[in-house]
């Protein structure tokens, strides 16, 4: 059976604010409350907003035809106060729009509460033609690339801390605890992915495929922890050089290329299972425009700036003084 998504957590009650109160807070706006607004692109869900109001709402600036927010009744100057019990006051424009397209390009909808003519309403913003094939293979997709990301910026702050280590910023000051932090958040975000709840009943042979990108996913996560723990030798005992033989560079390059190899395999098998249930190509290109963050070629940058740190020598490479460790210069 599929798993519905659980009740998000932590989300403030728009019960806890008096709709009256509400009410009152924007036909009390003064004029030019709304300050000057810019143009932004519409996200999935088809809304453009302009900027916060002085009382820390939204209004519609533009509505995007037959979009998802088109179908639902919604218009420009409607007034957004709430997103799925979540009140929009203290968040930004860009994340209130980021977690809506996301939602819906996830096969969710969203509950938006709003305010017209002086009277608050809600309105159901629904995904349009999702089967429930692709809101399965959506939602699997939505908590891989989570993880992922969450995954790779811990990689790239082990990578951080090592050359900084090696080239006596602040950076690397604590360069011992931050790379078992990273290993750690490897660790956690690979059990994670493995974790996903995998949906049954897909067409053809796409359940399999999807099982496959999650598991060359965890199996990347898993290759750079090692390549973390592979440059542990870098930090150096007390006093000593470090035990990396001649070839080191290499067998580190070959972790690296690996991890990012499996990536790529596992976000190409993602690609195809969204293609087997016959997502449109704009749905395709919302997935290939998806924010990877940081991206392989960045992770990849890190890696070959941190090996030109290390001063090169045959057999083992010395160990970087304790005044360098320490952060001095």
């Amino acid at each position: 059976m599929w798993q519905q998504r659980s009740p998000r957590h932590g989300a403030i009650r728009l019960g806890a604010l008096s709709p009256i109160v509400m009410i009152l807070l924007l036909i009390a706006l003064p004029a030019g409350a709304v300050t000057a607004w810019r143009e932004l692109p519409f996200p999935g869900a088809g809304i453009r907003l302009g900027e916060q109001t002085v009382r820390g709402f939204y209004t519609i600036r533009g509505i995007r035809p037959g979009s998802p927010a088109d179908v639902a009744g919604l218009a420009s100057g409607d007034v957004v106060v709430g997103a799925d019990a979540t009140a929009v006051m203290g968040r930004s424009r860009e994340e209130i729009l980021a977690a809506l397209d996301k939602e819906i390009a996830s096969g969710w909808s969203v509950l938006l509460s709003y305010v017209r003519d002086g009277a608050e309403r809600v309105a159901w913003v629904r995904p349009l033609h999702r089967t429930e094939a692709q809101r399965r293979v959506l939602y699997v997709r939505s908590l891989l690339l989570e993880h992922r990301n969450r995954a790779q910026q811990a990689y790239a702050d082990g990578l951080d801390a090592l050359h900084g280590h090696l080239v006596g910023t602040p950076l690397g000051r604590h360069c011992r605890e931050q790379l078992a932090e990273a290993r750690d958040r490897l660790w956690k975000e690979e059990r994670a992915i493995l974790e996903i709840p995998l949906p049954e009943a897909l067409p053809g042979g796409t359940a399999a495929t999807l099982a496959d990108a999650v598991g060359r996913m965890g199996e990347a996560l898993a290759t750079e922890r090692q390549a973390l723990s592979f440059l542990r030798p870098l930090i150096g005992p007390q006093s000593g050089p470090a035990d990396l033989d001649a070839d080191w560079r290499h067998r580190f390059e070959r972790l690296h290329q690996g991890a990012m190899q499996l990536e790529a395999r596992a976000m190409g098998g993602l690609l195809q299972a969204l293609r087997a249930v016959s997502l449109s190509e704009t749905a395709l290109q919302q997935f290939l425009d998806a924010e990877t963050l940081p991206a392989p070629e960045e992770l990849t940058r890190k890696a070959r700036t941190l090996l030109m740190a290390v001063p090169s020598g045959e057999g083992t490479y010395p160990w970087v003084p304790a005044e360098r460790r320490d952060g001095g210069t």
